[in-house]
Order: structure tokens, then C-alpha cells, then sequence
């Protein structure tokens, strides 16, 4: 048999050859894409399982830590000077308390709405970690923007708790972590309910000549006119913590400066706010002078 003879059927398997080649090196490529994409999905799945928790644990412990730096502390007014000033440069001196650079904040695997909350959140703290007040009546939107950081922490914990109701650790953690939050929720909605006019109400007060000037005669204490400011503050401050707002002698007072946005006029004798009440310019002195007069005058 001559090669010519054989030729033609050597090429043909070497075709056949070629081809059952192809199809097992396509099924084992199909094999091995299919293993190579399980893998990857077991890898995302465990770093969105390690991600979840590592946000659970970073945002409970920002919002633990926020409720130590302003509500344990004695509300008495000898006492909240030091807090004020503490809480004046917090944001600023401990701009890192929570690193927005950590990339478990950002798995691209979170539902929706929890990447929407964050993304609030890390709105609201770099606005507060931002801000620099420069008036001690500042005080109150630092606080307002410190709270409102705090409710945006809460609500990322609130959705991933709906949003994985199923995963058991997830939920126990934040359970075990922030066993309190609707209490601190609540909390924080009351105090920032009192914090919305104050600051611009003690500015327009302050700014008044025949006020500043009867503060500084009336004051018997060693303070220049920013350390009655500042005490001032610190006593209004002192009443918020300790829900004394629109409790006692002075509740339409406080209550005022507290509830109403006041409308600029310096020219009558009573205070008038937006809503069309009013309060005299007498009563607003007493109040405030009750923060740096003799302790044992105050009513």
C-alpha cells in the first residue's frame, strides 16, 4: 500500500482528531469558567459578608460613642462649660472617628437602599466634621449637625436590620451593639426639635447694644462679654440636656428662644417671632441673666 493510498484517510482523522480536540478543550474551558465563577462568587460573597459586619460594628460603635461625649455627663451649668468647649472642636480634632476611606462602606453588593443611606450619612458627617463655629451660640448647630450625623448612622443599622432580616448574626450583632436605638433615635429627634431656632436667636439677642449692655452691668461674675456668652450657652445648653425647656419660672422664656423664630425689629419693647407672639425684652434678660447672676437669686 502506497502512501497516496493511505493519505486520505490519515488527514481525515487527523481532522476528526482535531475536532474532538476542540470540543473537549471547550467543555473544559466551560468547566473551568463555570468553577472560576463559583469561586468569585464565594470570594464577593465572604467580602460582602465581612463588609456587612465591619460597618455594623463601625457605625454601632460611632453612635455609642456620640451618646458618651454629650449625654453622660452631669447637665448641671458648672459642669457643661467644659462640654461645650469639648464638643466646640470635636468634629474638627477627631475628624477620623469615622474613616470614610475604609472600603467596606462601599461593597458594591449592598441593597440599594443601604448604599443610599450611607451615602447620606457621609453627607451629613463631613458637613459637621467641616463646620468650625465661631460664636458660642454655634454651639447649637454643631450639636444639630452632630445629631443629625447620629439619626443618619441609625437609619443605615435600622435598613440593613429590614434588608437582612434572614441573617442572623447580622441582626444579633446590632441588636447586641446598639441595643437601645429607637431610645437614642427618639432622642436625638427631641433634642434637634429644640435646636432649630436657638442659635440664630441668641445671635440676634447678643447683637442688641441695650442687651449686651445690661448683661455686662448685671453680671457678678468675672466674665468679659464672650465668657457671658459663653455661659449663657452653657446654661441653655444645661436646661436642653435636662428637659428643663419650658419647665419652671422662665418656661415662656425658654420656651420662646427655643419654639420661635424671632423677627428682627430692636425697636419696640417686646420680642415678636414669626408666629406672631410675643415676649417682652424684660423677661428674655431675666432668663438669661438667671445663667450668670447669683446662683441662689435664680427662681
Amino acid at each position: 500500500m502506497s502512501i497516496s493510498d493511505i493519505w486520505p484517510y490519515f488527514v481525515g482523522n487527523i481532522e476528526l482528531w482535531s475536532k474532538t480536540l476542540s470540543v473537549v478543550a471547550a467543555f473544559a474551558s466551560a468547566i473551568t469558567a463555570i468553577f472560576v465563577y463559583k469561586f468569585n462568587q464565594k470570594q464577593s460573597q465572604q467580602k460582602f459578608k465581612t463588609d456587612l459586619y465591619n460597618m455594623i460594628v463601625h457605625l454601632a460603635g460611632f453612635i455609642n460613642h456620640i451618646q458618651v461625649l454629650y449625654q453622660y455627663h452631669d447637665s448641671d451649668l458648672g459642669h457643661m462649660l467644659p462640654v461645650i468647649e469639648n464638643i466646640m472642636n470635636y468634629g474638627r480634632d477627631h475628624s477620623n472617628i469615622l474613616d470614610v476611606d475604609q472600603s467596606f462602606y462601599y461593597n458594591d453588593y449592598f441593597h440599594p437602599d443601604i448604599i443610599c443611606n450611607m451615602g447620606k450619612l457621609m453627607e451629613s458627617y463631613l458637613s459637621w466634621t467641616t463646620f468650625q463655629p465661631v460664636q458660642s451660640e454655634e454651639l447649637f448647630s454643631e450639636v444639630d449637625m452632630m445629631l443629625e450625623t447620629q439619626e443618619r448612622a441609625l437609619d443605615v443599622l435600622k435598613t440593613i436590620k429590614v434588608k437582612y432580616e434572614n441573617d442572623d448574626k447580622a441582626t444579633s450583632v446590632i441588636d447586641e451593639l446598639c441595643n437601645h436605638s429607637d431610645n437614642i433615635y427618639n432622642q436625638c429627634t427631641g433634642l434637634r426639635s429644640h435646636l432649630k431656632y436657638i442659635c440664630n436667636n441668641l445671635a440676634y439677642i447678643f447683637y442688641s447694644d441695650w442687651m449686651r449692655t445690661r448683661l455686662e452691668e448685671s453680671c457678678n461674675r468675672d466674665l468679659d462679654w464672650e465668657g457671658i456668652r459663653k455661659r449663657i450657652v452653657a446654661g441653655c445648653f444645661s436646661e436642653l440636656l435636662s428637659d428643663e425647656i419650658g419647665r419652671g419660672y422662665y418656661a415662656n422664656a425658654s420656651s420662646f428662644l427655643f419654639y420661635q423664630e424671632i423677627v428682627e425689629n430692636y425697636n419696640v419693647p417686646m420680642i415678636e417671632s414669626s408666629d406672631g407672639e410675643q415676649i417682652s425684652w424684660d423677661e428674655i434678660y431675666y432668663y438669661l441673666w438667671s445663667f450668670i447672676g447669683d446662683p441662689s437669686q435664680r427662681l
